[in-house]
């Protein structure tokens, strides 16, 4: 039998409107000016309420408009398996008013002032974003406060609901569904999260609102404000329209990047072990006149799996070093770097590289400096003068991907690993520090526009955040300071430059004969695993 609908809880009792509260005046100390610490122009205001909210407030003067963007920390990633599609839904759902709002409107009080509103759904975060004048910010922010707030629970939003998200466009990005799963290590996103799946339709009243408690709270969003007025003055109303909600910890998800798979380790250690066991020469015994050093070189584990070298067996290779992201190593290029995993997941004719950028504005801003500098990589006399570098990435505020593809090399993994090495140590690291200013300017040149400023803080990092009002620097916010130095590279995205840590995307085989679908293995006439000259042959 079906579980009964839930009863719903009794409604907190909720601040009054706007119009009621405009002369009222607040009894919360951080609400007072003086309490706070002073706001610089090139600062944001951040704090922790006590419902779990984390509260993102900056002083834009460019324009007599105000930017507010609420972001849940929940998207088709959170879907359960036999769910696909849930949270693009209950995004909806939430459009359709609760106890205090009614339906449509807090796109209505958007609208009526003259403002612009909008949702955006990611793959790990939910977005409601709102352009008002100034004049009208606290409408938007008293909106913001019941939004998430007792939504109503009925059968016939819920299928509203679910025709409108079926009605929306797919996701516009490079990775097929099954690719990105691939990339991050996250079988949730393996579906495409925006249809609705057929189990959704029989949800009855009470999973719907249990779905609603677990992935909308104000326990796992974020509130940035960005308008003319100081930052803490406005802190005051926040406080003063949140501050009636349940105390509640901070629920923010892990959103690990995807690095190697605990399988392809073990396929290491097995394959670590064989080529062990191939170099070491026969067992000498030691009153055979065997000298301690050779007794030595053989005891050792040899150096890397996929590129042992001759000398390996007297001289063992040290092991691979791992990255540190906390340490802010310098930029380097292991040489003796693994081979990525193959998966049969992608779409493409030629393989596809790909690697999980972690979910923070400094590591998406790398990734897009490496892609540039990568593209515009010049090409060496020993390459051949077909081959081609193409970088893009497939962009998400939580789940990015780098991709790279090699076109007309006859051995593409060591071309790339080249290319790595220049960027990291050699004559084209001028470049990637050339384009990681350029991103820079552009960058500070966005933040100047409320909206896109606020967009900015609404995907930043919260490693510091606390119940105690602080300053933080936008330009640590928004990965600006990032990207002052191409050392700090290693520190933000440690898996760029390795190989370990990609993933090679190839087309599934067309039958059971083992044969690769067109255009995924070698061209005819081309040896592979064998470095081109200058002139495009093999030597």
């Amino acid at each position: 039998a079906a579980p009964a609908p839930a009863e719903e809880a009794p409604a907190a009792s909720a601040p009054a409107k706007p119009a009621q509260t405009a002369s009222a005046s607040s009894t919360s100390t951080s609400a007072k000016p003086g309490a706070l610490p002073a706001i610089a122009a090139d600062q944001a205001l951040e704090v922790v309420l006590d419902c779990g909210l984390r509260v993102l407030i900056a002083r834009d003067r460019t324009l007599p408009v105000a930017a507010v963007i609420l972001a849940v920390e929940s998207g088709p990633e959170d879907d359960p398996e036999d769910a696909p599609g849930l949270t693009h839904a209950l995004a909806y759902y939430l459009l359709y008013g609760n106890r205090e709002l009614r339906p449509g409107e807090s796109i209505d009080t958007v609208h009526a002032g003259g403002g612009v509103s909008s949702m955006a759904v990611g793959l790990a975060q939910v977005r409601y974003e709102s352009v008002v004048p100034a004049s009208r910010l606290e409408e938007v922010l008293w909106i913001e406060s019941q939004r998430l707030r007792s939504p109503t629970v009925q059968a016939d939003a819920w299928k509203k609901a679910l025709r409108d998200a079926a009605g929306d466009a797919p996701r516009q990005g490079i990775l097929p569904p099954p690719g990105l799963a691939a990339v991050h290590r996250q079988e949730s996103l393996g579906h495409s999260g925006r249809r609705p799946g057929p189990n959704l339709a029989g949800l009855n009243e009470g999973a719907l609102s249990s779905h609603l408690r677990a992935r909308f709270n104000y326990a796992r969003a974020t509130l940035v404000v960005v308008a003319p007025e100081d930052p803490r003055e406005l802190l005051g109303a926040v406080e003063r329209l949140f501050g009636d909600l349940p105390a509640a910890k901070r629920q923010v998800p892990a959103r690990l990047p995807g690095l190697r798979s605990a399988a392809a380790k073990e396929r290491d250690k097995e394959n670590a072990a064989t080529l062990d066991e191939a170099t070491t020469p026969d067992a000498v015994p030691p009153d055979a006149g065997a000298s301690p050093e050779g007794a030595e070189g053989t005891g050792d584990a040899v150096g890397g799996a996929d590129d042992p070298k001759p000398e390996a067996a007297t001289s063992p290779a040290p092991a691979t070093p791992e990255v540190d992201p906390a340490a802010g190593a310098g930029l380097s290029v292991d040489p003796d770097d693994l081979d990525p995993e193959v998966i049969e997941a992608g779409h493409h004719k030629l393989p596809l590289y790909a690697w999980s950028i972690p979910g923070t504005p400094a590591a998406n801003a790398w990734a897009i400096a490496v892609c540039r500098a990568l593209n515009g990589q010049r090409r060496r006399g020993d390459e051949s003068k077909r081959m081609r570098v193409s970088c893009a990435v497939d962009h998400d505020p939580r789940r990015g991907s780098l991709l790279i593809q090699i076109l007309d090399a006859d051995a593409p993994l060591e071309a790339l690993r080249s290319r790595f090495a220049r960027l990291a140590s050699g004559r084209d690291r001028a470049l990637l520090r050339a384009q990681a200013v350029k991103l820079g300017r552009e960058l500070d040149f966005a933040s100047h526009r409320p909206l896109t400023l606020a967009r900015q803080l609404a995907v930043s990092t919260e490693d510091e955040a606390g119940p105690r009002p602080t300053a933080r620097a936008l330009a640590d916010l928004t990965g600006l300071a990032a990207l002052s130095d191409v050392d700090r590279l290693s520190e933000h995205f440690p898996a760029m430059l390795h190989l370990r840590d990609a993933i090679t995307l190839v087309r599934p085989e067309t039958s059971g004969k083992g044969k690769p679908v067109k255009g995924q293995g070698p061209a005819k006439g081309k040896p592979t695993g064998k470095p081109a000259d200058a002139k495009g042959g093999t030597p």
